[in-house]
């Protein structure tokens, strides 16, 4: 079936290389109908979270928990409720006019009871400065225009759960701040997906973000999102980040010992008696 998928996003890809980036677009691909204001932005989406499953997770409940900091335009909660139809999602997405997408999105492909929270994932539910960049890159930590956006305190959500089975987290910059506020509340995640931001105007802090998932028990994996072209040269990264680095957190399996080779018994390891 995956090569139905990418097929079929190859053949998006050829259809919307000379849309303009910026400019909105309705898009259908295997059976959804996604309003998106930027078709390349959905395309990647697409080929991330559908193509290469980046936020697949095992589970055998029949009802798992599902939170999604970042929603953006729904993309992974259609997946996510694709794979698991029982599951109770709550999805949080802080730019107004992304809301407005992500909400569209859900009601045409039948999810419109699923909550949106239009609030930026925060420490403190305050309200905050937020600056959208008009499609997937809106940050409460990004430079120019912003506007003042209420907040949720994670932490506070996760109190109130006696469970949460997969925790998405991509929030631009901000999920340093937001696992320290959640420090004794990640023992209930199951799995954890942070995608970490540093901007080039402030500290790097993805050491931070690896140490407060390995204090909340957690193994994790990382890829660097872009492709490693002369860092030095150019600065590594891009315009205005220098580390965006996918992090897969999950709790650890217990280490197997490695299988004997066969026709090897463990007493003739060492050369047997002499």
């Amino acid at each position: 079936m995956t090569s139905t998928y990418r097929a079929e996003l190859e053949r998006l890809y050829d259809a919307y290389k000379d849309h303009p980036r910026g400019k909105p677009a309705r898009i259908r691909y295997m059976g959804w109908t996604l309003e998106t204001p930027d078709a390349l932005s959905c395309l990647y989406q697409l080929n991330e979270i559908v193509v290469h499953s980046v936020y697949d997770f095992p589970c055998s409940r029949r009802d798992p928990v599902i939170i999604d900091c970042g929603a953006n335009i729904g993309v992974s909660a259609l997946h996510l409720a694709a794979r698991h139809p029982e599951a109770k999602l709550l999805l949080f997405e802080a730019d107004p006019r992304i809301a407005g997408y992500l909400e569209r999105n859900l009601a045409a492909n039948g999810l419109a009871h699923v909550p949106v929270v239009r609030k930026a994932v925060w420490v403190h539910g305050d309200g905050v400065d937020f600056v959208p960049e008009g499609a997937e890159g809106g940050s409460v930590l990004g430079v120019g225009q912003g506007l003042r956006v209420e907040s949720v305190r994670l932490r506070g959500v996760l109190e109130r759960l006696g469970r949460v089975d997969f925790l998405k987290m991509d929030i631009e910059g901000a999920e340093a701040e937001v696992l320290a506020d959640c420090a004794g509340q990640l023992g209930k995640v199951g799995f954890a997906f942070v995608e970490c931001h540093c901007w080039r105007h402030l500290p790097q802090n993805l050491h931070a973000v690896l140490a407060l998932l390995a204090e909340g028990g957690f193994r994790y994996y990382l890829e660097n999102v872009w492709p490693g072209g002369e860092p030095y040269v150019s600065g590594g990264g891009g315009r205005t980040m220098d580390v965006q680095v996918n992090v897969w957190a999950r709790r650890p399996v217990p280490a197997t010992a490695p299988a004997q080779p066969e026709g090897r018994s463990q007493s003739s390891e060492g050369g047997g008696d002499a």
